[in-house]
């Protein structure tokens, strides 16, 4: 009875946070209520049931140290919020101590969940989408806005297409997400901790899901990615595979008459400015960067600061993450990936 008990609350616990995970890429469903918040809460509620069902503070030696980080920075979020902000910083903590006393085969289990069903997710999506794009599924979307960041997209359910105006952005699948680029944050991570594994089925679609999101920050994220994790007599295997991959998408696109949303998305962006910066590198407003460059006058850049959302919105990119989070938040967002690696 007790193992059939642990083995609902471990299964509530994965789908939980494999919500969580996507909610982090803000998907159309959390635009315009608090499901977000109330996947947190859920999350905390199964956290704690987790603990409950193991000795809590029986971590790894690596894991003592990113704990205690976690807590000093949970502590520093508290001090400069709110009573909700309190309330959301505790529980977000609970959550993470929660993924920190998973073991070894515990987090490998859960990626290999999360791999698979995100993978599922992105084949539906991707499949309605091209069939929406070469006009074979026609369907009526709604509109819908994201508020809270500004965001505006056409619904079709299974996807979304970004309504501001520009053409090309009927080009770039982005799935249920706010932009190619939060699905791309969620690819790429997946993709380099099952180590490139372009075999198994679930990897291939992630890979496939990436290129077509035109995301130049993505592509050349998995690049470094791969070069680093695989640095061995398989590397020009892998790379031969990839512009492979990539070529057979840029003749596809050229065949169909479409050239020119490679030229936008992929050849423009990666022309060098007269100021010597390549055009692509554009994810950054002139007030991002000052607010970046103040935060490292302050105390604020250990945890990082609240900024209006109008600095933020059209930018994304490392120097928004640690605007928001500090270098405490880049510390154990990159231990987390490495311990779970």
């Amino acid at each position: 009875m007790h193992l059939q008990f642990e083995n609902r609350i471990k299964t509530a616990y994965k789908f939980v946070i494999f919500m969580l995970f996507l909610n982090s890429m803000h998907p159309w469903y959390i635009w315009t209520n608090q499901l977000f918040l109330i996947t947190i809460g859920i999350g905390a509620l199964c956290s704690i049931a987790i603990l409950c069902l193991r000795n809590p503070f029986r971590l790894s030696k690596e894991d003592v140290g990113l704990f205690f980080i976690l807590l000093i920075y949970s502590l520093f979020e508290c001090l400069k919020s709110n009573i909700n902000g309190i309330i959301q910083n505790i529980v977000l903590f609970v959550v993470w101590w929660g993924l920190l006393s998973l073991n070894n085969e515990d987090r490998k289990e859960y990626i290999n969940y999360i791999t698979k069903w995100f993978s599922i997710l992105l084949l539906i999506s991707l499949f309605t989408y091209l069939l929406w794009l070469f006009d074979i599924w026609n369907i009526e979307p709604t509109e819908i806005e994201y508020k809270d960041v500004g965001y505006s997209a056409l619904n079709y359910i299974t996807f979304i297409i970004q309504n501001d105006g520009r053409l090309t952005n009927f080009f770039r699948f982005m799935s249920i997400f706010a932009e190619p680029g939060h699905m791309t944050m969620g690819i790429v991570p997946l993709i380099i901790l099952n180590n490139f594994n372009l075999k198994n089925k679930y990897v291939l679609i992630l890979f496939i899901a990436e290129i077509w999101s035109f995301s130049l920050a993505g592509m050349i994220t998995l690049f470094i990615g791969y070069v680093l994790f695989n640095f061995n007599k398989h590397l020009i295997k892998g790379l031969a595979y990839l512009i492979l991959a990539c070529s057979g998408l840029v003749i596809m696109f050229e065949s169909l008459g479409y050239g020119d949303v490679i030229e936008v998305f992929l050849w423009s962006r990666l022309e060098v400015n007269d100021d010597g910066n390549i055009a692509g590198n554009n994810r950054f407003t002139s007030q991002v960067d000052t607010e970046y460059n103040k935060l490292f006058n302050s105390i604020d850049f250990l945890c990082g600061k609240e900024v209006d959302q109008n600095i933020i919105d059209g930018s994304a990119g490392y120097k928004v993450f640690i605007i928001q989070n500090g270098l405490v938040g880049l510390i154990l967002a990159i231990r987390y990936i490495h311990i779970i690696s």
